[in-house]
């Protein structure tokens, strides 16, 4: 067997481009040409054993991490990996092979794909294998007639995770960017877009965005001999509590349903089902009452004031793209007591409360206990609220003067993610090719 000098050098003089790529296992041996007689150069020997004879050099993985072995003309760039990442790398390999325009370089704890991606349907069959062990940059070009298919797959695959989709950028290197001052969202990101390989960045300018929360309104008139059995403990004065799920697992919609089936078994009556959405941090509202004028007088002149009454509601959700919810809700019910008139101007009487829940998923809340008993006391039902749009009906029956029957309002928020089928519905009797007026 011929002599060799192996040297451990801390750099390498040679250029990346002139170099092959050796990808082995720890503790596996590989074997690959060299020159005769060649001088062997190891960098970081620490990772690899080398031996030669001939012309053929013995290549063993040692320990994971890089290496470059220069042996007269032949240079190699050696990565020794783990058996996990090993496997990672010749599932990917085996893809790539199959497709055009595309290369796979190696440099541990790096995959990078190359070339110029000609189908989007290469880049989701890559997304599919799941690559985790190692750090996947996809730095191909996007071919320009493919460049709107790359993007819907994108959206797709962010939106089915519940991630912000931020700014795509196809042009040249694709990259995403987040708003800066998202850091906790734009780490959750990379580690969510892994498998994509796409680069994720931090930019100032970039369009700050936050989950939408869309709260399903059910107000109802329920007979109080049946509210339990939907979950509603009977309360002595206001009551805001999470209802069990009518299905496990049901969705606002769904729950709508059900609440609809209890009018139809006659347990009760549904008012109003409104819909509120808004974007996560912000403020939805419903009111359903009425305006009284009072004048106002001042020195030589004379102004006219509008103070509303009724049922108002108020909601204020914070939500993350994973689904939990923080939500606020405030309620008031005011009335109007013409046993306190001040000039024939009626006094108005106020109950606000406020509620806030913690929510892992969407679930339904139920207010009740509203109106006070006392205000239900009238023959001719509650004063001031007979003539309300929606609820007057309520506060005038006679189910509601003997005690029969409660006011309670559903509220069910959920998050809404962009370019869902949700945010895409037209109201009954619209199409998207005609439109009436």
């Amino acid at each position: 067997m011929k002599s060799i000098y192996i040297l451990f050098l801390i750099a390498s003089f040679v250029s990346d481009g002139d170099a092959s790529d050796l990808v082995i296992r720890v503790g596996d041996t590989i074997e690959t040409k060299t020159a005769p007689y060649a001088k062997i150069i190891v960098t970081n020997g620490k990772n690899v054993h080398v031996t030669a004879t001939g012309a053929s050099l013995r290549v063993r993985g040692k320990s994971t991490g890089t290496s470059r072995i220069s042996a007269g003309e032949y240079i190699y760039d050696v990565s020794v990996l783990t058996k996990e990442e090993y496997r990672d790398y010749k599932r990917l390999k085996n893809l790539i092979s199959e497709f055009q325009g595309l290369e796979l370089e190696v440099k541990r704890p790096t995959l990078t794909i190359s070339g110029e991606l000609l189908r989007a349907s290469d880049w989701s069959e890559i997304i599919d294998l799941d690559i985790q062990k190692m750090d996947l940059k996809f730095q191909a070009k996007i071919h320009p007639q493919v460049k709107s298919e790359v993007r819907a797959l994108l959206v797709a695959f962010i939106e089915n995770h519940h991630t912000p989709i931020g700014d795509i950028n196809l042009d040249g290197v694709p990259t995403i960017s987040y708003h800066s001052t998202h850091q906790i969202q734009t780490m959750a990101s990379e580690k969510i877009l892994k498998p994509t390989g796409i680069q994720i960045i931090s930019n100032p300018s970039s369009i700050s965005t936050a989950p939408m929360v869309r709260t399903n309104i059910m107000v109802a008139s329920l007979r109080r001999d049946k509210i339990q059995k939907i979950g509603i403990k009977w309360p002595d004065s206001y009551s805001a509590q999470i209802i069990p799920d009518f299905t496990p697992g049901s969705s606002s919609e769904q729950s709508s349903v059900s609440l609809r089936m209890l009018e139809s078994k006659g347990w009760g009556k549904i008012l109003a089902s409104p819909t509120l959405l808004c974007r996560s941090g912000m403020e939805a509202s419903f009111f359903a009452g009425g305006e009284i004028p009072i004048r106002v007088i001042g020195y030589r002149r004379k102004n006219v004031t509008w103070k509303s009454y009724g049922v108002s509601l108020k909601i204020k959700p914070l939500a993350d793209y994973q689904g939990q919810m923080s939500i606020n809700i405030q309620t008031e019910v005011s009335n109007l007591d013409d046993s306190k008139k001040v000039e024939d101007i009626p006094a108005i009487i106020s109950n606000k409360t406020s509620s806030h829940f913690d929510l892992t998923k969407s679930r339904t809340i139920a207010l009740s206990g509203l109106i006070s008993e006392e205000s239900g006391t009238s023959q001719e039902g509650v004063p001031g609220l007979l003539n309300l749009p929606v609820l007057g009906s309520f506060f005038a029956s006679e189910d509601y003067r003997n005690h029969k029957s409660e006011l309670v309002i559903f509220v069910t928020p959920e998050i809404v993610l962009p370019n869902s089928e949700d945010t895409k519905q037209m109201p009954q009797g619209w199409h998207d090719d005609e439109q009436s007026y």
